[in-house]
């Protein structure tokens, strides 16, 4: 394995240059950035893994990789369990020596954070939630430790991910099996990546059945369980004074959260599946959507693998020395349930009928 040593001689600088780089105190220390990049581009041509655990060492402990988890804490800190869930059991099952650590931040603010990627707290990252300025970020800067994205794509770095495209087309074909015609989307106000492909699959697919989705029936809330139920309420203020062959018979909501607000709303109706189908994509705990009243019809985030292949794509890296880009991809799957559950359909992959 390579040392500081080899850095310092393969880049042509001096041994506490290399240091102060690795260290991330580089812009403290005014090293010129050509001199930073050079030695940055060293460590990764070397897989040079600073030593980040050299203070344990001198308290006699026993060395530990750590690793930093990137997350925004917005409504998608709800799901975080999951994908730990996940690492802890691929850290379990492979004996790695490995220490994770949660580091907030801000989607779009990742550049903030660019002395810690320097090898001076952590080995390595996993980066969920980035958005389009961090992947820039991410794509003119060279590092010396390897990092994982969670659900992004970006040339030159490992990633899993799922089809989220597939995920839309998937609603799409489950509402239209099951006789549902007027489609509307319930959309989280915050945007992302992933979400607005889930949206365009969706409104690609009901074209495809004949049926336009028009920015008006692309309805916005915050993505909570009370986002939804004010959705619901003013919805069934709407039933009102609007007749029934007017109003959507079916909602994609952009989170199960939603959709569980959404069919509160609606406790003692008739409108949950006959009048109305409600389908969701599965962040949170599969158990909510499973034992909600009415059972919840979700396609499934596999949230707990998908932390399991981040956490063995890093120990690849700092154990097996894989230094190639990888990109994973896993399926989602489609779970039928008592909220589309509309007499004369025909949709019956995965049901459950919980």
């Amino acid at each position: 394995m390579a040392s500081i040593k080899d850095v310092a001689e393969m880049a042509g600088v001096s041994l506490s240059t290399a240091s102060i780089v690795v260290n991330g105190k580089a812009e403290e220390r005014k090293i010129s950035e050509k001199t930073q990049r050079r030695v940055l581009q060293t460590m990764q041509e070397l897989n040079y893994i600073p030593n980040v655990s050299a203070k344990t060492l001198r308290k006699g402990e026993s060395q530990s990789y750590i690793v930093a988890l990137f997350w925004h804490f917005d409504f998608r800190a709800m799901i975080m369990h999951r994908f730990l869930s996940g690492m802890q059991q691929r850290i379990a099952e492979t004996g790695a020596n490995i220490s994770v650590i949660v580091h907030p931040y801000r989607t779009g603010s990742l550049q903030k954070n660019h002395a810690n990627f320097q090898g001076g707290e952590f080995h390595a990252a996993i980066i969920a939630n980035a958005g389009a300025d961090d992947l820039a970020y991410l794509q003119r800067e060279n590092f010396p430790i390897p990092i994982i994205l969670y659900n992004r794509q970006l040339d030159g770095y490992c990633s899993v991910n799922v089809d989220d495209r597939k995920m839309g087309f998937m609603a799409a074909d489950h509402l239209y099996r099951q006789g549902y015609r007027r489609p509307c989307v319930i959309h989280g106000l915050q945007s992302f990546p992933g979400a607005t492909r889930r949206n365009e699959g969706f409104v690609e697919r009901m074209q495809e059945y004949g049926t336009d989705i028009a920015e008006r029936e692309i309805i916005r809330t915050d993505s909570s369980l009370c986002g939804g139920f004010e959705c619901g309420t003013s919805l069934l203020k709407q039933m009102k004074y609007v007749p029934e062959e007017q109003m959507p018979d079916s909602f994609f909501c952009s989170s199960d959260f939603i959709a569980m607000g959404l069919v509160n709303a609606w406790a003692g109706t008739d409108l949950v599946p006959e009048k109305i189908g409600v389908i969701a994509v599965g962040n949170n705990d599969p158990q909510y959507s499973m034992y909600h009243a009415p059972s919840l019809t979700v396609i499934n985030m596999p949230i707990e693998e998908m932390g399991a292949e981040c956490c063995q794509l890093l120990i690849d890296r700092m154990y097996l020395l894989r230094p190639e880009p990888v990109q994973k991809f896993f399926e989602t799957r489609l779970f039928a349930r008592k909220s589309t559950a509309r007499t004369g359909g025909t949709d019956t992959e995965s049901r459950e009928n919980k």
